[in-house]
């Protein structure tokens, strides 16, 4: 556990883990791993769960450390720098892709105008049904109602999604291939969009140079690291 989860976090992986290490049936609760014999801790538990609500882990790390959200409105909180120079760093990438405007309009605008409605349409019926689905997975762990399991908000799918994948086996093999697969496919979404470099000095600093290949393949993965 984190110094952001709070008494109200509840983990089935924390829960395992305990039980495992005491080689009998063993929960979770407050940071610290209990008996299932000890009666008088697994009343409070549920006691407090039941009054309060529990909560799982990757809504605490959203809302706790990645938002640093404060208690109350009339608590300003200060600059959250994590995500100050995240959404830094995405703006002045897109302010450098259009900088020069668009090259090509004719027809693609056509497409470009219609297409995205239809993919609009399908996204919001998928991640509708990935999202209610894991959140009622999630609450049949739990066994509690779903509406004591996550609050609603934006942020549902930043829960939802983490939630989701902290149970698949070989977690850390499948994000490899995934990390593998996607930087490929990125540099071909960038030979597409800017076509490939034509002098020596774009074949390196170009969008699909070799400098771009390397923030993104090594410098990025070991920042996001660090951070987190």
């Amino acid at each position: 556990m984190n110094d952001f989860n709070s008494i109200y976090c509840s983990s089935g992986l924390e829960n395992e883990r305990c039980t495992m290490e005491n080689s009998q049936e063993s929960f979770f609760f407050n940071k610290t791993c209990y008996l299932m014999s000890d009666q008088v801790i697994l009343a409070v538990k549920n006691e407090t769960f039941q009054k309060f609500g529990a909560i799982n882990p990757t809504e605490e790390f959203f809302e706790n450390y990645v938002l640093e959200k404060t208690a109350t409105m009339e608590e300003i909180g200060g600059i959250n720098w994590k995500l100050c120079i995240a959404l830094a760093i995405a703006w002045l990438i897109t302010a450098l892709v259009l900088v020069k405007g668009v090259a090509m309009i004719g027809r693609a605008a056509v497409i470009t105008a219609t297409v995205p409605y239809v993919i609009i349409t399908i996204l919001f019926i998928r991640s509708g049904v990935a999202v209610f689905s894991t959140l009622g997975f999630v609450a049949n762990q739990l066994n509690m109602d779903i509406k004591q399991v996550v609050q609603s908000g934006l942020g549902l799918a930043f829960v939802a999604y983490p939630e989701a994948m902290s149970p698949i086996l070989l977690l850390m093999e499948i994000s490899l291939v995934m990390y593998i697969y996607g930087c490929r496919e990125y540099m071909k979404d960038l030979r597409t969009m800017f076509g490939d470099p034509k002098h020596l000095l774009g074949k390196f600093f170009g969008p699909s140079g070799h400098y771009i290949r390397i923030m993104w393949t090594i410098v990025s993965p070991v920042v996001a690291i660090v951070i987190d």
